[in-house]
């Protein structure tokens, strides 16, 4: 298998974000800023989200086996599913709950002067380190849109974890502002609320990735099909093959990134299949005495392995025209 370009997307999120992490977590010891805090939170629930990330991309791309024959691609939807979950849990959960305990229980004791510049710091280095992660993730989503827009290939894409990472990056640069935001009007005001709702923001970001992620990667387990264009395009290149008079069923299933299994039913053009030069010859045995009986059953057989080399390369010519078909099962009617 082609090497995965998401796996430079996801080592970039890794490192990036486990680097915040540690960052974030000193600035929060430094100011005890609710919506710090909260980021800690966020760069944490990042990091292990695309930890697992690699493991769903690991885990996919095994090859084909007696016990799993058509590969392991949906493996990474499944991961991705975990992330999408541990997420939901630490990122939203833990980060709103102490958002509102912040706002509830009033203000703690929060650093002044240099601590609170310490933690504008830290999120501002955070900012470029995520902004530069966002790039990447951005690039290697333009690059497999291809012709499709941006939203089109967010709601059809077979490979939803490099959409993972982009939207984990579009989320955590705007976390960082909103954290920014929420400990410069507190320590400007002398307020702890604007610091405590940046927290519930921040939280409830997370909490609506995680439903959007766990959504797109849930569509994916449960055996969906190919979008209809490319659906109509695989038909179309079938039925315009010289040997096939029509298509009875066709049908896809996405395996993983870029593996799509293929079932149709079809039924040949006859003629255009049987051997006429041998049917001559067929019939000059049967007239010279040969045993009718025996000639024809020779027939048949010749016809049932004409259809099975036919149906060969049919598979083949729909392989070479869509890479992406991996696993094609063909019936003649």
């Amino acid at each position: 298998m082609a090497a995965d370009n998401s796996l430079k997307a996801v080592l970039v999120a890794v490192a990036a974000n486990g680097f915040i992490t540690v960052a974030k977590t000193v600035g929060w010891f430094l100011t005890r800023s609710p919506s710090l805090m909260a980021e800690s939170i966020h760069s944490f629930a990042d990091t292990a989200n695309q930890i697992l990330l690699l493991v769903g991309i690991k885990t996919g791309a095994k090859a084909p086996s007696q016990k799993h024959p058509w590969g392991h691609g949906q493996a990474r939807y499944f991961w991705n599913l975990i992330s999408a979950t541990g997420v939901f849990f630490i990122g939203f959960g833990v980060t709103t709950y102490h958002g509102v305990n912040a706002l509830v229980q009033g203000p703690g004791d929060h650093a002044q002067g240099g601590g609170i510049s310490i933690g504008i710091g830290i999120l501002v280095l955070s900012f470029v380190l995520e902004g530069y992660s966002l790039w990447v993730a951005f690039k290697e989503v333009k690059r497999q849109a291809g012709n499709k827009t941006i939203r089109e290939h967010l709601r059809t894409s077979q490979d939803p974890t490099t959409i993972g990472i982009f939207f984990e990056d579009s989320i955590a640069v705007g976390g960082v502002v909103v954290a920014m935001l929420g400990i410069w009007l507190s320590h400007t005001t002398g307020s702890h609320i604007p610091d405590a709702v940046a927290s519930i923001v921040i939280g409830s970001l997370l909490g609506v990735m995680a439903i959007y992620l766990a959504r797109i990667n849930g569509r994916l387990l449960i055996n969906v099909a190919l979008p209809a264009p490319e659906e109509t395009a695989i038909h179309d290149f079938i039925q315009g093959l010289p040997d096939v008079e029509e298509i009875q069923n066709l049908k896809t299933t996405v395996l993983g990134p870029g593996q799509v299994a293929l079932h149709l039913e079809v039924e040949f053009h006859g003629g255009l299949l049987v051997a006429k030069d041998a049917l001559i010859q067929d019939a000059k045995q049967i007239e010279s005495g040969e045993p009718a009986l025996q000639v024809l059953v020779d027939a048949a057989e010749r016809a049932v392995r004409q259809v099975g080399r036919r149906t060969q390369q049919i598979e083949r010519l729909i392989m070479e025209r869509f890479p992406t078909i991996v696993v094609i099962s063909l019936e003649v009617l």
